[in-house]
């Protein structure tokens, strides 16, 4: 197994005096900015600011930034999480086994076509 080790930038801003603004709202407001200029993933702006994936994704309309930046390659590996993680809970759910698929594979097999 392989670590995905990520390199952080961190930096300093002085703000006005007296500027009310939290840390993660200004966090939020640069992590929107830099999705919105296709700069970072969603995943990364959620990273950025410590929300989940899809936390970020429905604060973006706040921001009135439009979550379909979304390229097509992110929606794949979401989909493909998604039902990675689902097949994997009905695996252990059912007790199913390579010997499972292989049994079901030999049934397909021997149905006929439908006219």
């Amino acid at each position: 197994m392989s670590i995905k080790q990520v390199k952080i930038m961190r930096f300093q801003i002085d703000l006005p005096e007296g500027l009310k603004i939290s840390n993660f709202e200004l966090s939020m407001l640069l992590a929107v900015k830099l999705f919105e200029e296709g700069l970072i993933s969603s995943g990364q702006g959620a990273e950025m600011v410590g929300l989940s994936k899809q936390a970020f994704i429905e604060l973006l309309g706040k921001y009135k930034v439009s979550v379909f930046q979304y390229n097509m390659q992110e929606i794949e590996a979401d989909i493909a999480d998604k039902a990675t993680k689902e097949m994997d809970r009905l695996w252990e759910e059912h007790h199913w086994s390579d010997e499972t698929m292989e049994a079901w594979a030999q049934e397909h097999m021997r149905t006929k076509p439908k006219d």
